[in-house]
């Protein structure tokens, strides 16, 4: 009960804290593919233009911002829980809202699986 609790948090602490330290450099867009909802919380598929990310919340708060069909702006991070060998890191993912002056400014999702998306060259 207590990692889940401490990632929990950390993912809160972080997503708050991330707008004004993020580079833009280290920002890129996706593009919500599916969501689903799932108790308080849900799971969703996003692409970039180099990767299929699927990521999961346990906050009903994160979940409400997410629009299957809808491109976003996000950071890809890390949560430490392991100082001495970094076996138990969390990657996260931030996905700022569009919508201006809302409720929430961004969210933290856990990345759950990430691959390599290839695109075919045109002929």
């Amino acid at each position: 009960m207590t990692k889940p609790s401490l990632t929990i948090a950390a993912l809160v602490c972080m997503s708050c804290a991330a707008s004004p330290q993020v580079p833009a450099k280290d920002l890129f867009s996706i593009h919500i593919t599916k969501i689903k909802r799932v108790d308080e919380g849900c799971t969703a598929e996003a692409e970039s233009a180099k990767v299929r990310i699927k990521i999961s919340a346990d906050m009903s708060g994160s979940c409400a911002m997410l629009r299957a069909g809808e491109t976003y702006t996000a950071f890809r991070g890390t949560v430490g829980s392991d100082t001495p060998d970094h076996t138990k890191d969390t990657a996260i993912l931030v996905v700022y809202d569009n919508v201006k002056n809302g409720p929430r400014n961004n969210a933290g999702f856990q990345i759950d699986s990430e691959e390599t998306v290839s695109r075919k060259a045109a002929k």
